[in-house]
């Protein structure tokens, strides 16, 4: 019950991200190096803090490509991401992409958590 609460209370403080207007982005690359060499298939995920109602922005990603280079998407792939300062997370795990263009991740993550 108290999950549900909770849910509830949230729901009501922040706007779907459908709702909400869109940060104007701006392109947004890097590369992803591990242990000297380019790390291809790694999941970079970009968060930018919540705001005073604790609402969390549209956060930002990519998947690197085979030389480890990215360029990151927050509304479409590849369109970039709103200036500001961000958290980041990357996730190397074993990937396919089904034919609804769907990933699915397998196996353990590559950099040990």
């Amino acid at each position: 019950m108290r999950y549900f609460l909770l849910t509830a209370l949230l729901a009501v403080g922040c706007a779907s991200s459908q709702d909400r207007p869109r940060d104007p982005v701006q392109p947004a690359r890097g590369l992803v190096t591990y242990k000297g060499k380019p790390a291809a298939g790694v999941l970079v995920s970009f968060f930018r803090p919540a705001d005073e109602k604790g609402c969390r922005p549209q956060p930002s990603y990519a998947i690197t490509r085979e030389d480890g280079t990215f360029s990151l998407g927050t509304y479409l792939a590849d369109d970039g991401a709103p200036p500001g300062e961000y958290g980041v997370t990357a996730i190397w795990r074993e990937f396919k992409i089904d034919a609804d263009g769907e990933y699915h991740f397998k196996g353990p993550d590559k950099l040990g958590g």
